[in-house]
């Protein structure tokens, strides 16, 4: 245990991310590094819980039983379509929704039509 400055190198080597959590809260940045990394995520529903993810598209939900997630990520690992398809729609998945220039941008409208404005003057 103890401090990993890049967990990088570690999403890397690994085939399948599985986030087995049984108890906690808030958005599970586990699950985002898996997704951004390209890795198929295999998740209980708390592990997902936040993210926004859809089970199925970007990564496979299962219940908080040993034996479904062991079964989900048997066939992720054997299913190489399932695998590059899970892959390639998590990482779209972050990149699309957590882009910090995308999320401003929503924010900036949002704060737009609350002010009542349909356009906000920026500094260029």
């Amino acid at each position: 245990t103890g401090e990993v400055p890049d967990l990088t190198p570690y999403y890397a080597a690994c085939a399948v991310n599985v986030v087995p959590l049984l108890t906690g809260g808030g958005i599970i940045v586990k699950t985002l590094n898996g997704l951004a990394a390209g890795r198929p995520t295999v998740s209980t529903p708390l592990g997902n819980a936040g993210t926004g993810a859809r089970p199925g598209q970007e990564l496979l939900v299962v219940p908080p039983e040993p034996a479904a997630l062991a079964e989900a990520v048997v066939q992720v690992l054997t299913d190489p379509a399932l695998w590059q398809r899970l892959a390639t729609a998590g990482r779209q998945f972050v990149g699309q929704q957590y882009d910090w220039p995308a999320n401003m941008a929503r924010l900036v409208a949002f704060l737009a039509g609350v002010a009542g404005e349909s356009s906000v003057n920026r500094p260029e």
